[in-house]
């Protein structure tokens, strides 16, 4: 035992001795060449870093009044400088005199410019500030002063093509700072310029980060003849065109007074039919995929529930909209489409189908005026139950003042909690809208009465 013991350690013995025997060997090889590969790659970066430190005192986002270890030495004097531009009243002589000499010690230093185009403004020296403006932009692209400033320049002149490249500098920047937001509401006022509206569209076909922001902006903002011709500028087959700006400039449009101009607009948005016919309920068959635009169906996806485009199940075409219900509590008025329908009578009817769809009071199809709530005209029976598909019919008049335009929406009307619970599932088909004649409308009332 005792034999078996010093083996082992003899053994360990020699593994340990030639492990120091081959290491040393081994890192004399690698550590020469390694250690210099990682030394001249740290040196290499400190000195990139170093440079890179130097020039981005001069960019967007750099405190001019910072100072850092590396520094040029004048941002005391600086600091001294725009001190004197910002006393009241300012000091333009003295922040002058400071920036020359500023320049003077760091003649590559966009810093002192800054101040002295400062200090031109302050002194409404056009020229000057136009000088050391230019000077600072053939030195740094990234000055973000000096970027506004030739935004407005070449706004100003109508040069749109290098506005926009500027533009476009400023805004991949720091879309939320104020001088961003004021290109983006320049750019929404001269879109109605049509000399300014190809340039802009140029720049739009292409992907950036603010291309979403400037379209909605214009949508909300800008000039509403023109937002229609800016969009149909851009690439036919860019997603862009039909994007959430057009609902933002739908629903600016519609509850203004100008609904009848925001379907026409949408009319030329949408593929027609091969025979060109718009019913009242546009897609009321759920043939097409919804764009969720308000003249087609808009719909709200929530939890607990689905809402597909049924390809397997339908009562007439190819198609209808399946809607189901997991069980839980829901406000559910998460599919409508906006109307225009002129004063007169009307006959709604549709197609419905339920599986095991339940709730304690039911479901329906609501059309009112204006916004939901403000004016019920019609609505179908309330739906619950098992049924293969069954059709429904109502009629109805559109009033000839206050209700310029409609909302069709297909709710749950629950007056309480327990109305609010429902599960199961309902299909919508064969959605119509047409108008009645007086004969057949006072013929169903007479059968009626």
């Amino acid at each position: 035992m005792a034999e078996d013991v010093r083996r082992k350690r003899r053994r360990s013995s020699t593994r340990s001795a030639s492990r120091r025997s081959w290491f040393p060997a081994l890192s004399g090889r690698l550590a020469g060449p390694a250690a210099r590969l990682v030394i001249g790659g740290a040196v290499s970066l400190g000195l990139v870093w170093l440079i890179a430190g130097h020039f981005g005192a001069d960019d967007i986002g750099n405190d001019a009044a910072t100072t850092t270890w590396f520094t040029d030495g004048i941002s005391a004097e600086l600091r001294e400088a725009n001190a004197a531009l910002a006393a009241k009243p300012p000091d333009v002589a003295d922040a002058r005199r400071i920036a020359t000499e500023a320049l003077a010690e760091s003649p590559l230093s966009i810093r002192p410019l800054s101040v002295l185009a400062r200090a031109a403004t302050a002194d409404e020296d056009a020229a000057k500030e136009a000088e050391f403006r230019t000077l600072i932009a053939e030195r740094t692209l990234r000055d973000f002063p000096t970027l506004l400033w030739q935004f407005e320049q070449q706004a100003n002149r109508q040069d749109y093509p290098a506005m926009m490249e500027t533009a476009d500098a400023i805004l991949r920047q720091n879309m939320a700072v104020p001088g961003a937001l004021y290109v983006m509401d320049r750019m929404a006022v001269l879109m109605s310029d049509e000399a300014a509206r190809g340039p802009m569209a140029a720049k739009l076909s292409t992907y950036s980060t603010w291309r979403r922001t400037f379209l909605d902006t214009a949508a909300r903002k800008g000039d509403i003849n023109a937002f229609p011709e800016l969009m149909a500028l851009i690439q036919p087959d860019n997603p862009i065109r039909t994007g959430s700006s057009w609902n933002l400039y739908f629903n600016r449009l519609i509850p203004n007074g100008a609904s009848r101009m925001a379907y026409a607009v949408w009319v030329g948005l949408i593929d027609l039919d091969p025979s060109g016919a718009l019913g009242l309920i546009y897609n009321g068959g759920f043939e097409q995929n919804p764009t969720g635009l308000p003249f087609d169906w808009t719909i709200t996806p929530a939890r607990g529930m689905e809402i597909v485009h049924d390809m397997n199940i339908h009562a007439v075409g190819d198609a209808s909209l399946r809607v189901t219900f997991g069980g839980g509590e829901t406000n559910f008025n998460n599919l409508q489409q906006t109307l225009i329908l002129d004063p007169g009578r009307y006959r709604f009817s549709g197609q419905v189908r339920m599986d095991d769809l339940r709730n304690a009071r039911g479901m329906r199809l609501a059309l009112y005026c204006y916004r939901p709530g403000s004016g019920l005209l019609a609505q179908s029976p309330l739906f619950s139950g098992t049924s293969d598909w069954k059709k429904f019919s109502v009629d109805f008049e559109v009033p000839p003042q206050l209700c310029e335009y409609q909302t069709l929406r297909f709710e749950l009307p629950a007056r309480s909690n327990i109305e609010k619970r429902i599960e199961g599932s309902i299909w919508l088909d064969d959605l119509d809208i047409v108008p009645v004649p007086l004969a057949d409308a006072a013929a169903g009332q007479s059968a009626g009465g």
